[in-house]
């Protein structure tokens, strides 16, 4: 039977390091600075160069930074 989540590719649940810091309005650079620090979401690396990010994972890591209130945001991440 074919639904429309059987249809889907796998490409339609990553993202690229451009489709991620067009999310996020930053800089590719910025983007691979997070993936090469260890500071942002989880990543695929598939080849020498080539780095995709599941929507999931992009997903739970915005959830993580999720706040009501600057106070909230500053004693989970202390910053």
């Amino acid at each position: 039977m074919n639904t429309p989540s059987n249809n889907r590719t796998p490409a339609a649940d990553l993202l690229t390091t451009a489709d991620l810091a067009k999310r996020w309005g930053r800089s590719i650079n910025h983007i691979s600075s997070l993936r090469c620090s260890g500071t942002g979401p989880k990543f695929l690396r598939i080849g020498p160069r080539s780095y995709f990010y599941r929507v999931k994972d992009v997903e739970a890591f915005e959830e993580a930074l999720t706040f009501s209130s600057y106070a909230e945001a500053v004693a989970k991440t202390g910053t």
